[in-house]
């Protein structure tokens, strides 16, 4: 913004994320299937049907479109008002057993003055969908390579299943835990999907119709059969590769799934296709943990936050707890929920999800 206003300098970005971008853009560019399918500014823009073509409509239009108000650029610009009820719901988080347990873990790099972690002590158990977030820094990557054996901590103790990994392989606990790391990219080591996928479990012995069973199932969740197996991971889309990246560890069937910034890429429709198959594995019993800084994401989707700040547990509990919390949220340097923001405008405190606000009857605009 400042950039473009004080310098006068054109400012194009390519981005799935508009929540906060909304308040600043001109003009709004939409593509589908190699055209341009809308070119205006983004009022007229979002008044179009955008969600078949996986474009993510950020709450703040949701709500003004749902209530009949002027498409606000920014939540400031919605009158303060109360009066308005909805149902809010609690995760039941019911007491599971643990499937990963990290114990007053303390680490510093070799080369760093100050600590990536300190007296770390977490659970991450069975059936259950967990999102890390923080800012920058803050230790979050950190904290998951050890949860595979890639970092060794200085001090302090991981358990996988019961078992201390400081006594496993690397290879030994990745058939346990899998993790998708951030750059996609540089995880492949063949040059096709389809032996990108078989790569992990042919590399542990399985039998040849198990790992085509494997591959097929997993890049059909994902849909990776319509970019054609036989196209190299390499030529992809940065959401594209991700995907790739997300379906190589799932045919190696882990106990526990670790993701690094999962979304990043991703349009709005396979975003929720990712948190649909996330659900699946977590119903399976296994231990979902996803490190991402997509606000709206984790507020939808996640049933425990886990909130690191300076290299320390800020806080862990539940999303409605954690990402509602307007201190908590700007002292770790990050932004509360759109959806967050909205509803504590209009007088609901604890929302996380426009859907929650677009389920209220619909309100006279007059007043607000």
């Amino acid at each position: 913004k400042k950039l473009n206003k004080e310098l006068d300098t054109t400012i194009i970005l390519i981005e799935h994320r508009l929540e906060k971008l909304f308040g600043v853009m001109d003009r709004l560019i939409v593509f589908n299937e190699g055209k341009i399918v809308h070119d205006d500014d983004p009022e007229t823009v979002f008044q179009k049907q955008l969600s078949d073509m996986g474009v993510f409509i950020p709450p703040l239009v949701c709500f003004s479109k749902k209530f009949a108000f002027p498409i606000y650029r920014c939540v400031d610009e919605i009158k303060g008002g109360n009066g308005w009820k909805t149902k809010i719901n609690r995760h039941n988080r019911r007491q599971k057993e643990p499937l990963v347990s990290v114990r007053n873990l303390f680490y510093k790099y070799p080369s760093a003055k100050k600590s990536a972690l300190k007296n770390v002590t977490l659970d991450f158990h069975r059936g259950e969908f967990t999102v890390i977030m923080g800012e920058n820094g803050s230790g979050k990557t950190t904290l998951i390579k050890h949860l595979n054996g890639l970092l060794s901590p200085d001090k302090g103790e991981i358990f996988v299943d019961g078992e201390k990994i400081a006594n496993k392989t690397i290879a030994e606990t990745a058939r346990k835990v899998g993790i998708v790391f951030q750059n996609a990219g540089c995880q492949f080591f063949e040059e096709s999907i389809f032996n990108e996928l078989a790569f992990a479990p042919k590399n542990i012995g399985l039998p040849e119709n198990e790992i085509n069973e494997r591959v097929d199932s997993t890049g059909s969740i994902l849909k990776l059969d319509k970019l054609g197996y036989s196209s190299s991971p390499f030529l992809l889309s940065g959401g594209e590769k991700q995907r790739v990246a997300i379906a190589s560890i799932l045919t190696l069937n882990p106990d526990v799934i670790i993701m690094d910034e999962p979304t990043l890429g991703l349009d709005a429709g396979l975003k929720k296709r990712l948190a649909e198959v996330l659900n699946v594995l977590k119903s399976e019993g296994r231990a979902v943990i996803v490190v991402t800084h997509d606000m709206e994401f984790a507020a939808k989707y996640a049933e425990r936050v886990v909130l690191i700040h300076q290299a320390e547990i800020a806080a862990d509990g539940d999303p409605r707890d954690v990402l509602t919390d307007t201190e908590l949220i700007r002292a770790s340097s990050l932004t509360l929920p759109q959806s967050t923001e909205i509803g504590k405008r209009i007088g609901l405190t604890n929302v996380l999800d426009i859907d929650e606000i677009m389920r209220i009857p619909g309100k006279c605009s007059s007043s607000y």
